[in-house]
């Protein structure tokens, strides 16, 4: 490169490819390096922010995202990634102010679906989760996220037959996932 800068668009694949392979520290220095070079590329820094995510640091993860979406605020990526952090970290309003904006571009998107009911239901709105859960699987019954998720809140719900027969259904769809069968062993025993 003989002094010349190095290719963003470059680094910027690199990174995504080790982000892919799951090496975070190699993905995480070439997204800082991208940064760098160019401090209004969203998608390194929504990469980054997946990473922070994915290592347990979720406060650290919604400021580089709500920092990304200044600089886009009618990204997809940008706001479905907000809604899920926010999710996670037990923010449901702000989880489900995200979700709607981002399904708002993107209205078919039925993980996000999925997600959205799970912000209802984190809030307390019983009755709008099940309605929009039970849309979701008149769609599509073999989605596994569904399903699982269906799981999920039956079993915080106390419906432990409820959710076991979610989680069966989860694990025909997918018979490795360790975390299906988590939830199988804990219900049944």
């Amino acid at each position: 490169m003989d002094g010349e800068l190095p290719d963003i668009e470059f680094l910027f694949s690199a990174a995504v490819r080790f982000h892919q392979q799951g090496n975070l520290q190699r993905a995480s220095e070439l997204y800082d390096r991208v940064q760098s070079l160019d401090p209004l590329h969203v998608m390194s820094l929504n990469n980054q922010a997946l990473i922070a995510r994915a290592v347990g640091r979720l406060d650290l993860s919604l400021r580089m995202l709500q920092r990304a979406l200044e600089l886009e605020p009618e990204n997809f990526e940008i706001l479905a990634n907000l809604g899920r952090v926010s999710l996670q970290n037990k923010q449901a309003l702000e989880a489900e102010y995200y979700l709607q904006a981002a399904l708002q571009l993107k209205p078919e998107d039925r993980k996000l679906r999925i997600y959205l009911a799970k912000a209802f239901h984190q809030q307390g709105r019983h009755v709008e989760a099940s309605t929009l859960f039970d849309e979701l699987l008149q769609q599509d019954s073999n989605n596994f996220d569904l399903l699982y998720a269906l799981g999920t809140v039956s079993a915080s719900e106390q419906n432990n037959e409820q959710a076991l027969e979610y989680f069966y259904k989860a694990l025909q769809i997918r018979p490795e996932d360790d975390q299906t069968r988590e939830w199988i062993s804990e219900l049944s025993g």
